[in-house]
């Protein structure tokens, strides 16, 4: 009897044992997070300093008792070092449209881990134990106020069921690109001449931010000068003199620089 007593006695701490190592690989081997759409679309758009990012896909299947969910952008890496600023990153705000077997879930997340390092603005949203409708559509917005310099660029985004990383937001996320311009500028001629027979052609620049340097160049006559845009009744204003007429179609290269150091050039073409 005794030793048939030890013999049960190890037989469960062996178990027990057994089940331990069970339970501890399983944890340090536990699955990557999975992106839960399928056919995802990302469309960017940037309005008076306003950057929206709109994620939408369709739901490939029911996911029952879903413990988490996450979703991520990523902007382009000429903007990672605009995300350090704590007024842009408080700024950021995420919108989710999420379709669950009991309805639309649906929100506002304040509270974002925004990553200057990556360019990551991600969130957790609070589906916990929510079953997600199978065949529908869910919808992420990312707003935030961000001063864009003008350039090209390009966003990805995508939603798992677990923490988002780098890799993943290359392999599964949506991608889109957007240019941004700066800011617009009106360019007006007149052409003059006096009665000692001096003649030329004035520049009138309106618009764009108060401030900036604006350089002209008409490399075929030789001109080159800058201006400073300063305050006037119809907005901001510089004036350039070329003392000659300028033929049609004389091209003119202007190159702006703003006071925030953004730098943007346009190319004109005079026309009488």
């Amino acid at each position: 009897m005794t030793k048939r007593k030890k013999k049960s006695f190890l037989g469960l701490l062996f178990l027990f044992a057994l089940l331990i190592g069970v339970s501890i690989f399983s944890t340090d081997t536990k699955a990557a997070s999975v992106s839960l759409l399928k056919n995802s679309t990302l469309t960017s758009t940037y309005d008076n300093s306003e950057l929206n990012l709109i994620l939408t896909g369709e739901t490939p299947l029911e996911i029952s008792l879903l413990q988490s969910q996450y979703v991520a952008f990523k902007v382009d890496d000429q903007l990672k070092p605009l995300l350090a600023n704590p007024q842009v990153a408080s700024s950021f705000k995420i919108y989710y449209n999420v379709p669950t077997l009991l309805g639309n879930k649906f929100g506002t997340l304040t509270n974002l881990s925004v990553d200057a390092n990556t360019g990551v603005v991600s969130a957790r949203l609070p589906l916990n134990l929510l079953t997600i409708a199978a065949g529908r559509t869910a919808t992420y917005q990312l707003s935030g106020d961000i001063t864009i310099p003008a350039g090209s660029y390009g966003f990805k985004a995508v939603t798992a069921d677990g923490l988002i990383n780098l890799p993943l937001l290359g392999a599964s996320g949506a991608v889109s690109t957007l240019d941004v311009v700066g800011p617009h500028l009106d360019y007006f001629f007149a052409e003059y001449s006096t009665i000692g027979g001096d003649r030329g052609t004035y520049l009138d620049i309106l618009g764009g931010v108060l401030g900036s340097v604006i350089d002209v160049s008409v490399p075929s006559i030789g001109f080159h000068e800058q201006a400073t845009l300063e305050a006037h009744p119809n907005g901001p204003f510089a004036e350039f003199l070329f003392h000659t007429y300028l033929s049609e179609g004389t091209p003119i290269v202007i190159i702006v620089t703003e006071p925030n150091g953004t730098v943007y050039t346009e190319h004109i073409i005079f026309t009488n």
